[in-house]
C-alpha cells in the first residue's frame, strides 16, 4: 500500500498538479465591456437625426454603430457600420425623409465587444430633404446673392 501511494505521489509530482491546485494563479481575469444603454433619437427634419446613448464602459477603445432597415435578427442585413471614437455618446446620422432605421451600438476594443445597446427604431418625418450647396456671394455693397441646389418635391423655400 505504501509503495502504491509513493508511486502515485511521484507521478503527481512529475506531471504537476491539475487545475492550478497548490500554486498561486497567474491568470489575469478580464472583465467584459459594459454595454451602452439608453440609445435614443432626436429628430432634425428629414435629413439627419442625432443619436445619443450612455457610456458605461471604462476600457473601451471606441464604439461601433450598426444600422439596418429591419429588426436585427438572423435574416436582417446590416446596411451601415460606423466606428466612433472612445467616450463618444452622440453622433449625427444622415437620413432620408419618411424612412425607418434600426440602430444599435457596441462598446469595442481590439479584441472584445460589449453586448449591444437597446435597439432603437427611428422613423424620420415625411419632409423634403435639406437643400445643399448654399452659396452666398456679395452682389452689391448692400446685397448678397444666395443660391442652393434644388430639392425635388418641394413647394417652396423658407429663408431665415
Amino acid at each position: 500500500m505504501v509503495r502504491r501511494a509513493l508511486g502515485l505521489l511521484s507521478a503527481l509530482l512529475l506531471a504537476g498538479c491539475p487545475g492550478e491546485i497548490g500554486r498561486g494563479s497567474t491568470q489575469v481575469i478580464v472583465t467584459g465591456l459594459l454595454a451602452p444603454t439608453g440609445l435614443a433619437v432626436e429628430y432634425d427634419g428629414g435629413s439627419r437625426i442625432l443619436l445619443r446613448w450612455s457610456d458605461h464602459a471604462s476600457n473601451e477603445t471606441g464604439y461601433r454603430l450598426e444600422m439596418s432597415a429591419s429588426a436585427f435578427d438572423a435574416m436582417s442585413t446590416i446596411l451601415d457600420v460606423q466606428f466612433l471614437p472612445v467616450d463618444s455618446t452622440t453622433v449625427v446620422y444622415r437620413t432620408l425623409p419618411n424612412t425607418t432605421y434600426f440602430f444599435r451600438v457596441f462598446a469595442i476594443t481590439d479584441t472584445m465587444e460589449s453586448d449591444s445597446s437597446n435597439i432603437l427604431v427611428a422613423t424620420t418625418p415625411n419632409v423634403p430633404v435639406q437643400p445643399t450647396g448654399l452659396v452666398a456671394v456679395p452682389s452689391t455693397s448692400s446685397e448678397i446673392a444666395l443660391s442652393w441646389g434644388d430639392v425635388a418635391g418641394e413647394t417652396g423655400y423658407l429663408l431665415e
